[in-house]
């Protein structure tokens, strides 16, 4: 079924100015920093188009020419567009064979294992594409690895798109009633999942059902009286595909766990607003690098998470650019004291340290 469908569907002529967007969760992402770029830059030349995965996302954003992913215009669409821009892949199970252009914008340089190179999977990458992206030649080598060993020349030096975002305002404050001005600081935490719920089902590390990383419930309320009596605000925001996305925790005052389903702004100008960041095996920090602001990795299973998920980059460990944080009082001692940044390591991740990653994109494929 699928042959023939991929048969037809090959059979409807492109356009060059059909642009088609797609990211998980939908409206984000390198998908949504470079749609913004060609709706600021080059509106008049293309037709954006989205293709969302949950039909709720077509009430979300009415603004946007958007169709629902198993829908007849959707495919339609996606089937007529000179390039698609997505970050966890689109249709792959249809094979066009000649003129579409995939670029998978992917969700940021790996540091655990994906792809060919997750032990999980067999060797074999599912996800199709034409193009990726990178922040530095180390990445290049990694992702091309990650992807059926895709040519190093189709692994465009460009950065992430996402990363400009970085450098703009957020409303995550003013839709809450937040003045950040009255805390002596604000800090972001983006832990990984350990366990996943959606997509990917999987455990990797260790798992703690009563708390987030290694700090529970009771360690959790002592981290927010903290906050408190020290006047700072910590927001964590759950991966998306957290199990700990369907748990109940206390109302805090100081500590802000935000759960995908209340995020309604986009993560990236957020995180520019944030004076510090608090994450582990993430790649959120390599963007965050790019600030040259202070990062401090909770982490108190290395060596579980290595023999369970694996890391892409040996001795990932002594190359972090920030502080290893492995017990409670580590975390208040940071939080209290950020460190410094250490700015080589920084580079050896991120060639371009700049706002203009869209446009290495554009210029790349287009321009």
């Amino acid at each position: 079924i699928f042959q023939i469908l991929s048969w037809v569907l090959s059979k409807i002529p492109k356009s060059k100015r059909i642009l088609v967007f797609s990211s998980f969760p939908d409206y984000t992402d390198n998908a949504y920093a470079f749609y913004k770029y060609i709706e600021a830059e080059h509106k008049a030349e293309f037709d954006s188009i989205w293709i969302f995965s949950d039909k709720s996302s077509l009430l979300k954003y009415p603004y946007v020419r958007a169709y629902y992913k198993y829908s007849v215009r959707g495919i339609y669409y996606f089937s007529r567009a000179r390039y698609v821009f997505c970050t966890h892949g689109l249709y792959s199970f249809i094979d066009l064979q000649q003129g579409l252009k995939i670029v998978n914008l992917w969700h940021g340089m790996p540091l655990k294992t994906i792809g060919c190179l997750d032990p999980q999977s067999g060797g074999v990458n599912p996800t199709k594409a034409d193009y990726l992206i990178a922040t530095s030649p180390v990445f290049q080598k990694i992702m091309s690895k990650a992807f059926n060993a895709m040519p190093v020349e189709r692994v465009l030096l460009t950065g992430q798109p996402r990363n400009d975002l970085l450098f703009e305002p957020t409303d995550f404050f003013a839709n809450r009633g937040i003045d950040p001005d009255k805390y002596k600081s604000v800090g972001i935490w983006l832990p990984t999942y350990k366990q996943s719920f959606v997509g990917d089902i999987r455990k990797d590390g260790i798992f703690n059902e009563n708390g987030i990383a290694f700090l529970t419930i009771d360690d959790l309320i002592r981290l927010d009286q903290f906050l408190v009596d020290t006047n700072n605000l910590l927001i964590v925001k759950l991966h998306p595909m957290d199990i700990l996305q369907n748990y109940g925790f206390p109302a805090f005052e100081n500590l802000m766990i935000i759960k995908q389903k209340d995020f309604k702004e986009q993560l990236y100008p957020l995180l520019g607003a944030c004076s510090y960041l608090l994450t582990d095996y993430s790649s959120v920090w390599v963007d965050y690098c790019i600030l040259q602001r202070p990062i401090g990795f909770v982490m108190n299973d290395v060596g579980e998470y290595e023999n369970t998920r694996g890391f892409t980059i040996d001795n990932i460990i002594d190359l972090l650019p920030g502080t290893t944080l492995n017990t409670f009082e580590n975390i208040l001692a940071f939080i209290e004291t950020p460190n410094v940044i250490e700015t080589d390591k920084s580079h050896l991740f991120n060639s371009y340290m700049d706002d203009h990653s869209s446009a290495r994109v554009y210029k790349a494929l287009i321009g």
